[in-house]
């Protein structure tokens, strides 16, 4: 599984608003006297849908659910407001994706919040003020809830009232999700450092250092041009599949595949660009993009390239593999469908949005009910038959915004993040999607 998932209240002081609207229900003002629910109506708010998912089969395709297959609506959304500081100097906030379990979709922002908010109608179940930058999607297990930020490294919260139950720094910070396998808690920071973390009290189990022996940069993707500020290394999109640790590490256009136990590392490949999205792993292979204008598969188990094809431009989203073949999203609301064992192309999608036609990819694609969902920066969301590969239906569900998010889910509906475009027009929101009840 991927699950990247009309009232006014203040969620912090003088900090941001955050407004929940229904679709057709008349706006009712409605505050709250405390930025925090308690832990028991956090958790009698919770009700047991899905659970926390596995972080180790995250391959873009889900089984047992029931997304719209038909023209959808948006349901209701989460609107999150600047203060009125960060609006005289026209600046809005970024969100986070969500991650969805038992009811509850989790996700951040980049004035450090993390925020609970119940599946069903948005209705805030705690807010936890961190006091720096929130810029991945949080992960969850069945008590926690865990979140990068820069500055601060690495926290662990309560899932039932946001409490915090640890932290550990991590020099210069990370903007990574991090990734819960058995008792460790793996990720990687602008240190140059991969870290398993102890899940329970937050203490490192190993270490690994990829910022020490840096490969020279390639032709037009020197390093120094992708870091920033006097951060060692930056690491992108990580995976794993229970046993190997594969990290892309963006300034240094390589891929390290490290022993999940102990940390050692296990073989490097290096591209020849940048390379940030997050890998799949499936059936003994790794699926990843580079900035390069190349989708990599390679072998999990010596890193080697099985095969490689050529995109039309750069990559930095994330794929979904399914059923023997790859999906992946690319500029212009196009779809590429790769056979994953020798990686021809099969077929292509394009949407027939005009908005499309000049727009960059949004985020990973889901796969679910013979049915592909996925995004454009110019604010679409798609639904494609595999069967036909035609388009079942096409919604812009907040006009004016962007979409760079990855479809999430509860089972029933789609939860997506919008932002602002350029100049400052759209939302900021967390928007639901599905049918009419």
């Amino acid at each position: 599984m991927r699950l990247r998932p009309g009232s006014r209240f203040p969620i912090v002081a003088s900090a941001l608003l955050l407004v929940a609207w229904g679709r057709s229900a008349p706006a009712q003002d409605k505050k709250l006297a405390q930025p925090k629910a308690s832990g028991a109506a956090a958790a009698k708010a919770q009700s047991p849908v899905r659970g926390a998912p596995d972080y180790t089969k995250l391959t873009g395709a889900l089984d047992d659910v029931a997304l719209p297959l038909e023209q959808p609506v948006v349901l209701w959304r989460v609107v999150v407001e600047p203060d009125a500081a960060r609006a005289a100097k026209g600046r809005g906030i970024s969100l986070t994706d969500v991650v969805i379990a038992d009811g509850v979709a989790y996700f951040g922002n980049d004035l450090g919040h993390v925020y609970a908010i119940s599946t069903k109608d948005g209705a805030q179940l705690w807010t936890h003020e961190h006091g720096a930058r929130v810029a991945d999607v949080p992960s969850v297990d069945r008590d926690h809830v865990y979140f990068t930020s820069h500055d601060k490294g690495l926290a662990a919260l309560q899932r039932s009232d946001g409490a915090l139950v640890w932290s550990n720094a991590i020099p210069h910070g990370t903007d990574v999700t991090p990734i819960p396998v058995g008792n460790r808690l793996l990720v990687s920071g602008y240190d140059g450092k991969a870290y398993a973390f102890d899940r329970t009290n937050g203490e490192v189990l190993w270490e690994h250092d990829f910022g020490a022996d840096a490969p020279p940069d390639q032709p037009k993707f020197e390093g120094a041009r992708a870091r920033f500020q006097n951060i060692v290394a930056r690491p992108g999109g990580a995976a794993c599949d229970g046993k190997t640790f594969v990290q892309c590490v963006f300034d240094q256009s390589r891929v390290l595949a490290l022993d999940c136990a102990t940390g050692k590392r296990l073989w490097t490949f290096q591209a020849a660009g940048w390379m940030s999205s997050t890998p799949t792993i499936v059936a003994e292979r790794i699926y990843v993009a580079s900035q390069d204008d190349f989708l990599y598969c390679l072998d999990l188990g010596t890193g080697a390239v099985v095969w490689k094809f050529k995109t039309p431009g750069w990559v930095s989203t994330g794929l979904a593999v399914h059923a023997g073949i790859v999906y992946l999203p690319h500029h212009r609301g196009r779809l590429f469908r790769i056979n994953a064992h020798n990686g021809e192309m099969l077929r292509s999608f394009q949407s027939p949005e005009p908005a499309d036609e000049k727009s960059l990819h949004g985020g990973d694609p889901l796969i679910a009910n013979g049915t592909i969902f996925f995004t454009t920066n110019s604010g679409t969301l798609l639904a494609v038959d595999l069967a036909t590969n035609k388009l079942r239906w096409s919604l812009r569900p907040s006009e004016g915004s962007r979409l760079p998010s990855s479809p999430a889910t509860d089972g029933r509906r789609i939860f997506l993040r919008s932002s602002q475009d350029n100049d400052q027009a759209g939302e900021s929101s967390i928007l639901v999607i599905g049918r009419d009840p």
